[in-house]
């Protein structure tokens, strides 16, 4: 069975049985495994978190996702508690 328990909003865990734990760190993930496990990405938003760290390297924070065109607040907030770097 394939999902991820997360931390809800009133404190209990949460089964979310679509969301994979990438782990999530942003560096080693493709835009397949983006895709699916972050909320708020679809194809061309993970498409363009992969270009862009094929073109300017590693990320070295969950912050400069920003940096990646298409992406907002939104997305680094709906995913705090899975995002990473290593």
């Amino acid at each position: 069975m394939t999902g991820l328990f997360e931390h809800g909003h009133r404190g209990g865990l949460q089964w979310h049985p679509q969301r994979m734990y990438l782990g999530s760190n942003i560096n080693d993930a493709n835009a397949a495994t983006s895709r699916r496990g972050l909320s708020g990405v679809g194809e061309t938003t993970a498409k363009a978190i992969v270009a862009y760290r094929e073109s300017s390297g590693r990320f070295a924070s969950v912050g400069e996702l920003l940096e990646v065109k298409g992406i907002g607040m939104a997305i680094p907030n709906a995913n705090r508690e899975m995002l990473h770097v290593n």
